[in-house]
């Protein structure tokens, strides 16, 4: 291969451009050499790596580099970024160089592998956070390789024989079905070299009965060439019995008929992956199950002796269960959505955390460990760990209902909003603009307010998707008075119709559809202000969106009816 092969890599996070650059350093020639020794080629490259956090410096980088008369055979992006989606970024790259290859690296894409492949054509590869670090180098080593053999005008090389440390590889002769699955292969699966044959039913033998329809079916797309690669996640039977997760993808080569002659490719443990995600979807449930329990003990009062009394106290506990229950439905509609915030702000702390682990592993395998690396790699795992755990208290506090009044800034509410949406907010380049002016404390229901800035910050995002804006932003203004304190949440999503704005605090009422609305929302909203608050709430549309004005009482006269 060349020397001074050039990667462009984008992402938003610093850390894990980091992790890139010591991925294909020069410190790691030592497991380019390792993969050389198993390898026929000989490749003498060394990884030319530009960094980016921002898709517009990245196109402007490109574009310079390409009329100084150089190429960029590969650029790793993560797919939301600020200012660009990383897909946008991906079709302006296409223009400059149609036969660049596109590696989307993301915790969280808004497209599917089809849906990447229908819009970019040829060359693209989809690797999910968190991922292995070696299936990253393989995936860019072999990619750099194929790209200087196209430049170079020579023939595809002999069968792939390289045998990773994390991955299992295949080779796949479709004219005698003849296979060949290197001992990393076997070991996954907890055999020996020597315990299981080089053949093809080895393989189909294993796959579990409930994927082996999709793997076929993958197989057959690929082979008759209408898709670039082969990819596909299924279990595989293991010599003890049990079945693994594995990530499979291959890529064939084509005779001069257009017709497949043979295929290589390899296999990744994901186990641990998908039992995450599985722990994720479970945490919806339990949630779900203890919110009920919590909500049923909150409904039991005692009764009086007094007929009035008790009269008295069934008309607020009908009106109090109705209350509980509408704010039930709307945070459980919310539930879905919050997992999925949570499932993303953890895959990017989880992906740098794997990647430390990744190099130091290699460090100490090839004797290159450094105390002072080492020591500032603990660091940042330990940060990324604590990260992770703030959003579990985030996200746990929140579905904690309140039993008494707490004396807090209003500003302590709408930070409580944003510890849990703001990532969301930041990931659809929606910017928020924040003015605190507040000096006194005040009586509130925190989690309950917290539910209502919510409801409004997730629906100013609703409304940037649905009508497109770009340069979409929310301000958040909180002012004091001498008898009370303001807080103001405007966006520029085009304002509510003057015809409906009387019926936007009706139950039930939603201009969303099915899927996305319940109409409960800002009905919620409005009783926790004025009922729980003693506050009131007002809105009006402004030159190029909505504001809602809240007002809140210094001197606590709530109606105290918890």
């Amino acid at each position: 291969m060349n020397k001074n092969l050039t990667i462009f890599a984008v992402d938003d996070e610093p850390i894990v451009l980091e992790l890139y650059e010591s991925i294909f350093s020069k410190e790691k020639k030592l497991t380019l050499d390792f993969l050389q020794a198993l390898d026929e080629t000989e490749d003498d490259d060394e990884n030319d790596l530009h960094t980016f956090t921002h898709g517009k410096a990245y196109l402007a980088a490109l574009k310079s580099h390409y009329a100084d008369g150089k190429r960029v055979p590969l650029s790793i992006l993560d797919m939301r970024l600020p200012e660009l989606h990383g897909l946008d970024i991906a079709k302006e790259a296409r223009k400059i160089d149609p036969h660049m290859t596109i590696v989307i690296v993301t915790a969280y894409s808004d497209y599917t592998v089809k849906e990447l492949i229908d819009e970019l054509e040829n060359r693209v590869y989809y690797v999910r956070k968190p991922f292995k670090t070696d299936e990253l180098y393989a995936l860019v080593h072999s990619n750099l390789r194929e790209w200087n053999e196209i430049v170079q005008e020579k023939e595809l090389q002999k069968d792939l024989s390289i045998d990773l440390t994390q991955d299992g590889l295949w080779n796949w002769n479709l004219e005698n079905n003849d296979v060949y699955f290197s001992p990393r292969w076997k070991e996954m699966l907890g055999y020996k070299d020597d315990e299981l044959k080089n053949d093809f039913s080895e393989w189909l033998s294993r796959i579990h009965p409930d994927d082996k329809e999709q793997v076929e079916k993958d197989v057959q797309i690929h082979l008759s060439g209408k898709s670039e690669f082969y990819v596909n996640e299924h279990r595989l039977r293991c010599k003890d019995g049990s079945y693994k997760w594995v990530l499979d993808r291959g890529k064939a080569l084509f005779n001069k008929n257009n017709e497949a002659n043979k295929m290589s490719g390899f296999h990744t443990d994901i186990t641990q992956r998908k039992e995450l995600e599985e722990q994720l979807f479970g945490l919806s449930e339990s949630l779900s199950k203890k919110l009920n329990h919590e909500i049923s003990k909150q409904a039991k009062l005692s009764n009086t002796n007094s007929e009035l009394e008790k009269q008295l106290q069934e008309e607020i506990q009908l009106r109090r269960e109705k209350e509980d229950m509408l704010l039930q439905q709307t945070r459980q509609a919310a539930m879905g959505e919050m997992i999925s915030m949570i499932a993303h702000q953890w895959r990017q702390p989880l992906t740098v955390i794997g990647m430390i682990a990744d190099n130091i592993s290699l460090d100490v395998m090839f004797e290159t460990l450094d105390t002072q690396k080492l020591q500032s790699s603990l660091k940042d795992i330990s940060d990324q760990t604590k990260y992770l755990s703030q959003t579990i208290d985030d996200f746990r506090q929140f579905f904690v209902p309140n039993k008494e009044k707490d004396t807090i800034f209003l500003h302590d509410c709408v930070e409580g909003a944003l510890n849990i949406i703001e990532k969301n907010l930041i990931s659809h380049n929606i910017e928020v603009i924040k003015n605190y002016e507040d000096l006194t404390k005040i009586d509130l229901y925190k989690n309950e307010l917290i539910q209502v800035f919510i409801n409004f910050l997730k629906n100013a995002q609703d409304a940037f998707e649905e009508k497109h804006i770009k340069n979409a932003k929310i301000e958040l203004t909180i002012k004091e008075y001498d008898t009370s304190v303001e807080c103001s949440i405007e966006d520029n999503a085009g304002g509510i119709p003057l015809e409906i704005q009387k019926n936007i605090f009706d139950p039930y009422f939603t201009t969303k559809n099915k899927k996305n609305g319940t109409g409960l929302g800002l009905y919620m909203s409005k009783s926790i202000i004025e009922d729980h608050s003693s506050g009131t709430i007002k809105v009006s549309n402004t030159d190029d969106g909505v504001i809602f004005t809240l007002s809140f009482p210094k001197v606590s006269l709530q109606k105290d009816i918890m």
